[in-house]
């Protein structure tokens, strides 16, 4: 014999979890399409990522290359990565806290680190 508390699990909570899950995939589909930018060196270096830390493109400056300081361009380079995909993470775990709502807390407590 079903209780009310087990027909509200296994019925209602099924339906919020199926309709929570749309919207996580909904957000790695807007994710993907995000971009963010970052930069070093006054601009000189730029990465873009997508909102899933994917990288997508580095841009440097010509002068930069041409002035044949590498060291100083790698550090560039790693400096505009670093930043871009930091930001990256800090627009994921904000989307994904979005589309859970108050379900947030308990998949996190599930999944820690997720967002």
């Amino acid at each position: 014999m079903n209780s009310p508390l087990q027909g509200f699990l296994g019925g209602q909570l099924n339906k919020m979890l199926a309709s929570h899950m749309e919207d996580w995939q909904k957000a790695v589909e807007e994710l993907q399409a995000t971009r963010v930018t970052a930069s070093a060196g006054g601009g000189v270096v730029e990465a873009t990522a997508n909102g899933i830390g994917e990288l997508l493109d580095v841009q440097i400056d010509p002068e930069l290359i041409e002035a044949g300081d590498i060291e100083m361009l790698q550090d560039l380079i790693v400096t505009a990565v670093r930043e871009a995909l930091s930001k990256a993470t800090e627009t994921y775990r904000e989307r994904l806290k979005a589309s859970f709502g108050p379900l947030g807390n308990l998949v996190n407590n599930y999944m820690p680190g997720l967002f």
